[in-house]
C-alpha cells in the first residue's frame, strides 16, 4: 500500500464512524468524501500493472510496489477533477532508469494509436494517460530503449496522453525506437513542460506527434537532441522533433511550441545515425502528407540551433510545405548557426514545396522579431533557399491576402545577426 493525501482522512472518518456505533447502538448514516486530491508516488522501476481496487486511490501493482504503470492505471480509474491526481517519485526512493523492449506484457496500448494517420510505426504504448492528472517525475525516472543500438527494439511510443487536461513535468532522456509522447485526437488541455531529451543515435524517430482532434496542447520548457535523421523526402513521415499529423477530418487546433531549444548534435558533420551526430530534423514538420492541417499554431520563443543541411538537403527548420494553416503565429524565436544547402533547398521557415499542387494554403500569418544569427553554406555561391520561403510558383500563391510579415534578405555571411520584423506586430489583419 502507497500513502495518498485525502484518503487518510477519508478512512479515519469511517474508522471514527465506527467507534461510535460501538459505543452507541443506534444506526447511523456515514458520507463518504468522493476521491480527491490523491498523491500516487512511484517507488519502482518496474512496469507490472496496478492490481487490487483500483478507485480506492492506493497505487499498488502486482509485485506490491508502486510502478509508474500502476499509478497512471490508478489514476486513469480515479477520473478526478483537474489538480485532483498527482503522480510523483516517492522521496525516498532514488529513481533511475525503467528499460522498455518490445515484449507486448510491458504495454498498455498493444495495437497501434496511429490507425489512420499518416505518421505511422507506433506497435502500441507503454503508457496511456487517458484522465485528468499531473505526472511529474522530478527529473528522477527516465523511459529508455534497453537496446539503443538494436533497431525497433522498443517499437512503441512511450506516452499515449489521450485526455483532458494532462501535465507530464520533469521527463529527462525518454524514448522508445518510435515515439516519445503522442497526443491523441481525444487530448485536450494537455501540457508537456520542464525536461531535456538527448537520444544516442537516430533510432529514436519522432520526439513528439500531436494527432489531428487535439486541442490546447502546449510543450514548454524542453531541450531536445537527437531524432534526427539523414534528411531525405523518405525521411519526411517518420522522423522529426515536433510531427503534426492533421491530415484528417479534425485539425490539430490550438498548439503551442513555446520557450524550447531543439539543438543537432555536433552541427555541420554530415549525419552519422549511429550517434546522431549532425543528424538533423525540422522544430516543427507538417510535411509528412499533402493537407496538414492546423488552427491557432504558435511558435515562439525557441531556439534552433546547428540545422544540418550538409549533404542532406530536404530539412526546413519549421516544415509547413504542404499544410493548411489557419491563423499561424511564429515569434520572437532564434535561428542560429544553421548550415543551409547552397542548392535550392529548403529554407528556415518553409511554405513551398516546388510544386502548385501541394504547397501551403495560409489563412492568416504573423511571422515577426525573429532572429537569424550565424547562418552559413555547405557549399560557395551562398544561400539560394533563403530564410523565409513563402507559398508561390510563378507569380502564383495559394496563400490568403491575411499576411503580416515582412522578411529579411537572405543571410549569405558565416555571422552576423538578422531579425524579422512583422509589420504588424500585433493581431492578424481582419478577414
Amino acid at each position: 500500500m502507497r500513502p495518498r493525501r485525502g484518503g487518510g482522512l477519508r478512512r479515519a472518518a469511517a474508522l471514527a464512524a465506527v467507534a461510535a456505533l460501538a459505543v452507541v447502538p443506534v444506526v447511523v448514516a456515514v458520507e463518504v468524501a468522493s476521491a480527491t486530491g490523491y498523491v500516487l508516488p512511484v517507488d519502482s522501476l518496474g512496469l507490472e500493472p496496478a492490481a487490487g481496487n483500483l478507485t480506492d486511490g492506493f497505487c499498488e501493482s502486482t509485485v506490491g510496489t508502486c510502478t509508474l504503470r500502476a499509478a497512471i492505471e490508478e489514476a486513469n480509474a480515479l477520473k478526478g477533477a483537474p489538480g485532483d491526481v498527482t503522480i510523483t517519485v516517492h522521496p525516498s526512493f532514488a529513481g533511475g532508469v525503467i528499460p522498455l523492449d518490445n515484449a507486448v506484457g510491458t504495454r498498455m496500448l498493444t495495437t497501434s494509436p496511429s490507425s489512420g494517420a499518416t505518421v505511422t510505426g507506433d506497435a502500441g504504448a507503454y503508457l496511456v494517460v487517458t484522465q485528468p492528472v499531473t505526472i511529474d517525475l522530478g527529473h528522477r525516472i527516465k523511459l529508455q530503449d534497453a537496446a539503443p543500438t538494436t533497431a525497433e527494439s522498443a517499437s512503441a511510443a512511450v506516452f499515449y496522453l489521450n485526455g483532458p487536461d494532462i501535465t507530464v513535468r520533469g521527463v529527462d532522456d525518454t524514448y522508445s525506437s518510435q515515439t516519445t509522447f503522442y497526443v491523441g485526437p481525444q487530448a485536450t488541455r494537455v501540457s508537456i513542460t520542464d525536461g531535456s531529451v538527448t537520444t544516442p543515435n537516430t533510432d529514436a524517430k519522432r520526439f513528439l506527434v500531436v494527432r489531428g482532434g487535439a486541442s490546447n496542447v502546449t510543450l514548454r520548457g524542453y531541450q531536445v537532441s537527437g531524432y534526427g535523421s539523414l534528411g531525405t523526402a523518405a525521411d519526411a513521415p517518420t522522423q522529426g522533433w515536433v510531427m503534426v499529423d492533421g491530415a484528417t477530418v479534425s485539425p490539430v487546433m490550438d498548439l503551442l511550441v513555446d520557450g524550447n531549444t531543439f539543438t543537432v548534435a555536433t552541427p555541420g558533420a554530415r549525419c552519422d545515425t549511429s550517434t546522431a551526430a549532425g543528424c538533423t530534423a525540422p522544430a516543427v514538420n507538417f510535411n509528412s502528407a499533402v493537407g496538414q492541417q492546423a488552427t491557432r499554431f504558435t511558435f515562439s520563443n525557441n531556439v534552433v540551433r546547428g540545422l544540418n543541411q550538409r549533404g542532406e538537403n530536404w530539412h526546413a527548420g519549421i516544415d509547413m510545405g504542404r499544410a493548411k494553416l489557419t491563423d499561424t503565429v511564429i515569434s520572437g524565436n532564434t535561428f542560429e548557426d544553421c548550415q543551409m544547402s547552397g542548392a535550392d533547398a529548403s529554407a528556415l521557415i518553409e511554405m513551398n514545396t516546388h510544386s502548385t499542387s501541394s504547397m501551403a494554403v495560409i489563412d492568416g500569418i504573423r511571422i515577426d522579431h525573429n532572429a537569424f544569427s550565424g547562418l552559413r553554406t555547405a557549399v560557395e555561391g551562398g544561400i539560394n533557399s533563403g530564410v523565409i520561403r513563402f507559398p508561390g510558383i510563378g507569380g502564383r500563391s495559394r496563400a490568403s491576402r491575411r499576411w503580416s510579415t515582412t522578411t529579411s534578405r537572405p543571410a549569405r555571411a558565416s555571422s552576423g545577426r538578422r531579425r524579422s520584423r512583422g509589420c504588424r506586430p500585433g493581431a492578424l489583419p481582419p478577414r
